[in-house]
């Protein structure tokens, strides 16, 4: 697996009005349906990253890349020589590609709330999130560690493809050590915890 993480505040104008020219005009419809400026430029840049990314993986180029959709309306390659998976959270893209499905998701620092760590969390997280100590109290060091949790659920469940629908609370990432490497024997978690963001993919155990 591959991934990689970009952050659009670093890009220009410029390199926008670029990036924009080439993609395909379906691409540059959507992007011109978000309000939001920030919208528009992930639209955008998660493109270009996704099909430089693919190029690579796949040793091709961006013209052989055909993209159809899923029977659960997502895009995919039609010959599905390679997966992939993006995610966004505030400036940041996040993308991961594979021979095999995965799943992705990145999030920038956030308060959470203590009723809904208890609502999505199992008990071994529970006890990773808050060190042993009062449940009821949250601060900087549980919010960190419960959005560790957060998104290694969400890629666990992007990688199914099921997303929120699949339940957070289906999938046990974390007990008492901290977040588990392997889940259900044949998945890797990858979990990288910055300052500005924390991010979580996941991928099937195979050679790439």
């Amino acid at each position: 697996m591959i991934y990689r993480i970009e952050n659009i505040a670093s890009y220009t104008d410029k390199d926008y009005e670029k990036a924009y020219l080439n993609i395909p005009r379906s691409r540059q419809e959507k992007a011109d349906r978000y309000k939001s400026e920030r919208d528009r430029k992930l639209c955008v840049f998660a493109w270009i990253m996704l099909t430089d990314m693919l190029c690579a993986f796949c040793r091709c180029e961006k013209s052989e890349l055909e993209f159809v959709t899923s029977e659960k309306g997502k895009p995919e390659l039609a010959d599905k020589r390679a997966h992939f998976n993006l995610s966004h959270s505030g400036d940041f893209i996040a993308c991961a590609v594979d021979s095999s499905p995965v799943g992705i998701d990145i999030e920038v620092p956030r308060k959470a709330d203590a009723n809904l760590i208890r609502r999505v969390c199992t008990e071994e997280e529970l006890d990773y999130v808050f060190a042993g100590g009062d449940k009821q109290v949250t601060n900087e060091y549980t919010d960190r560690r419960f959005l560790q949790i957060w998104t290694a659920k969400e890629a666990y469940l992007k990688y199914t493809g099921k997303g929120l629908a699949g339940g957070l609370e289906s999938i046990s990432v974390a007990d008492k050590n901290g977040i588990k490497r392997t889940l259900l024997s044949n998945l890797k978690l990858f979990c990288q915890d910055e300052d500005e963001y924390i991010l979580s993919a996941i991928k099937e155990n195979n050679d790439r």
